[in-house]
């Protein structure tokens, strides 16, 4: 479990630290209305990958234990599956991202393809190969990725062809690669003959995961589209300096997917007493250690990023980052929790309850506060959201204690393979 969460970590660490060197790279050599469009095109690939991922690779992860016995078959079947899904969601992120950004030429077209292409695909062979245990190599195809991209920019401002679509057709070569790297080295073949059993068994999970993952997509989506409108594309590429410093927390985001899941699967099984006492202590330290990081990932940047970027830094923003994603990491926490002990149906209420506060605390404030409404309203959705989250958590251990007059290892396992069938 040691070297799956370090792995998991390392990997995710080094994504996120090319992603950063990227940014700050592009942000140096392209305009801001540029980089905001490369922020916006990045994010609908993003939110279209989280929703292929919910039918797909997260699923997979719960899938795979269960179908032990049926090997490369089970896999096989999934490849058909996954690859019908990504490339429905790269046809729909590149047409939506053509209408809001506007592509010129057949280079631009193709171009777009490959980089919405690249970032699906290579989420979700990430999360397959992990399952199957392969770190070591999603570690290496992304060292290769990261640093060949890195190595292209620099290429690219060497020879002044550094513009926003030779840099997305690169992103999207590398990618490319990566993905047909991580498929080689899968090796389990692809089938297309059992689509309607693996979609039966899919939807068993997907169906609860579809939903939130849809209603927490709606809601980045919807405030960066009413941003955009609003205020353009250059206060886009703003918000995403600003939100910049914070991404050293998304390795540790990121890598939760990996191991925390069993890791609270072992603490279930053990006494309630010790269950609630961890739980608390682990929460606390959470909170604690995110606070800490996202506070000196903002003071560091006052200092450090006009010197990288060559632009001042915007501090408010910045701070009100910083409150956002301590949201976001405790909000990760309790859900996983939440998902472990069978209680996803309370994720996808109080995914609506984060978005209609997310969007009605933007629309309240962006006419006099501009900019500032929209981190001030994505950290207003995380709080909410997270203390909802663990009012249901502290309502489950407390019926625990009252139900369970001593360790009963049975029943406490059918709740986690109860939530393990509803995803």
């Amino acid at each position: 479990m040691l070297k799956q969460m370090t792995l998991s970590v390392l990997t995710q660490g080094l994504a996120s630290a090319g992603n950063l060197a990227v940014s700050v790279l592009l942000l140096r050599l392209l305009q801001l209305d540029d980089f905001g469009r490369y922020t916006f095109i990045a994010l609908i690939a993003s939110v279209l990958g989280a929703v292929a991922a919910s039918m797909t690779g997260c699923v997979y992860q719960l899938c795979r234990p269960r179908f032990r016995l049926l090997g490369r078959s089970y896999e096989s079947a999934y490849n058909g599956f996954n690859l019908l899904v990504t490339l429905a969601a790269t046809a729909i992120a590149a047409t939506v991202a053509a209408a809001f950004v506007g592509p010129s030429g057949a280079l631009d077209v193709w171009s777009l393809v490959a980089f919405v292409f690249s970032i699906i695909a290579a989420d979700n062979l990430k999360v397959q190969a992990a399952a199957n245990g392969q770190y070591v190599e999603v570690l290496q195809v992304e060292f290769f990725r990261q640093t060949a991209l890195i190595l292209c920019i620099i290429i690219l401002k060497y020879f002044g062809w550094a513009n926003l679509s030779y840099v997305i057709f690169l992103h999207g070569i590398m990618g490319t690669l990566a993905v047909l790297w991580m498929a080689i080295w899968l090796g389990s073949g692809l089938r297309l003959d059992r689509l309607p059993w693996v979609m039966r068994r899919h939807y068993e999970i997907a169906r609860y995961l579809l939903p939130s993952t849809l209603i927490s997509s709606a809601r980045v989506s919807l405030l960066q589209i009413l941003i955009a409108k609003s205020f353009g594309l250059d206060v886009i590429g703003l918000l995403r300096a600003a939100e910049l410093p914070f991404g050293v927390l998304n390795p540790l985001k990121q890598s939760l997917n990996y191991f925390l899941p069993r890791a609270i699967y072992d603490l279930e099984q053990k006494p309630i007493e010790q269950t609630q006492r961890t739980a608390m202590q682990v929460g606390l330290l959470a909170l604690a250690g995110t606070s800490a990081l996202s506070t000196l990932a903002w003071g560091a940047s006052l200092f450090v990023f006009p010197l990288l970027t060559h632009k001042d830094y915007p501090a408010l923003l910045g701070a009100l980052f910083a409150a956002a994603y301590v949201g976001m990491m405790m909000l990760a926490l309790v859900n996983h929790y939440l998902s472990v002990v069978g209680k996803v149906r309370n994720i996808f209420w109080q995914s609506c309850a984060g978005t209609a506060v997310t969007l009605g605390v933007y629309l309240a404030t962006y006419s006099w506060l501009e900019a500032i409404a929209a981190p001030l309203a994505t950290a207003a959705g995380f709080f909410v959201m997270t203390a909802w989250g663990l009012v249901t958590l502290r309502r489950h251990l407390i019926t625990t204690s009252r139900t369970i007059q001593q360790p009963d290892i049975g029943v406490r396992t059918l709740s986690y393979r109860r939530s393990g069938s509803a995803g």
